[in-house]
């Protein structure tokens, strides 16, 4: 659980402390009060970077160097120090450096806004991602057996532009193939996991490429166009509603909901694992909705996250028991 938050020139903020009391918290603001920094300060200690920006020193407040945040969360504390002159940043755990990546395998932490839903309406590549992080932060193995697949897929596309000989892409081949089996049946096995929890004829669909590795006319392709055809990055993921996809069948609003019954599966795949919610931060959270549909799919996610949400009308959350930040 976030148990604190501060931090000293970040974005807007010269100096800031806040302390979260409870499952849910409320931080309330006009439009450019510094909502969503808070959220993105959290994020990126946690996370290891900002989910708006790719360029840390944008998060240095204007006129200053540097900036500092600090996280306490399940009881230990998380410091990020940024230096934009010497371009040097550090993390910390509980007092001493730590590698981001066991931070956030240890804190699981996820985002919503609505960038990223807009972004699952228009492709599969985005649902991909969001799924692989998910998987990542679950299960080490698979975190694991995807950076190994990566690496050797990065070195047959490598090998395929420079049009190399077939017996130096081969031992490469032999690795994608054994990481691809591995991984897709994790994929299997926690997709299952979700479909399990979820309700009213939702599902989630895993989907491998038809295009199969072991197949040799395959690799003559991959060959002759000198690009990679085969694998398991080329798989994809599918939310469905009564066996139709919720991109193209539903509104805006219905898409809102069916994406928050799968995150509230989600959490609790995460809690049945940990024992412990994982934390959610919601950013953009009422639009799209009207009152009725805000209040099923907030009381659904408080079942399985630490909510922190922002807002710039509390009144739509009067009905909620919520630690309150107002900016």
């Amino acid at each position: 659980m976030i148990e604190s938050f501060s931090c000293l020139n970040l974005r807007c903020f010269e100096k800031k402390e806040f302390l979260f009391e409870k499952q849910f918290t409320l931080i309330e603001g006009k439009n450019g009060a510094g909502k969503t920094t808070v959220l993105e300060g959290i994020f990126l200690s946690v996370r290891g970077k900002s989910f708006l920006t790719g360029k840390l020193s944008n998060l240095v407040k204007n006129g200053e160097d540097f900036f500092k945040v600090k996280t306490g969360i399940n009881g230990n504390y998380i410091d990020v120090f940024y230096s934009k002159r010497e371009r040097k940043k550090e993390f910390l755990l509980n007092g001493k450096r730590e590698r981001i990546l066991r931070v956030s395998l240890m804190f699981p932490l996820f985002i919503f806004n609505g960038r990223l839903l807009n972004f699952i309406r228009s492709d599969t590549i985005t649902l991909y991602k969001f799924f692989n992080i998910i998987l990542s932060l679950y299960d080490k193995a698979y975190l694991k057996a995807y950076n190994e697949y990566s690496r050797a897929l990065k070195e047959k596309r490598s090998l395929l532009t420079l049009q190399a000989k077939n017996d130096s892409i081969e031992p490469w081949n032999i690795i994608l193939m054994e990481r691809s089996n591995i991984i897709r049946e994790k994929r299997k096995v926690f997709v299952k996991k979700i479909n399990n929890i979820l309700k009213e004829n939702n599902f989630v669909l895993y989907r491998e490429n038809s295009l199969k590795e072991e197949n040799k006319s395959v690799f003559e392709r991959e060959l002759k166009e000198k690009r990679v055809l085969a694998g398991c990055h080329r798989d994809r993921f599918f939310i469905l509603k009564n066996n139709k996809d919720m991109r193209f069948f539903y509104s805006s609003g219905q898409q809102k909901n069916i994406f928050f019954d799968v995150l509230t599966a989600v959490g609790k795949v995460f809690g049945e694992k940990t024992g412990q919610k994982p934390v959610l931060l919601l950013d953009d959270f009422d639009s799209e909705f009207d009152l009725s549909n805000l209040k099923y799919c907030l009381n659904n996610v408080l079942e399985s996250f630490q909510i922190i949400l922002t807002t710039t009308d509390k009144a739509k959350y009067s009905d909620f028991d919520y630690n309150l930040i107002s900016l």
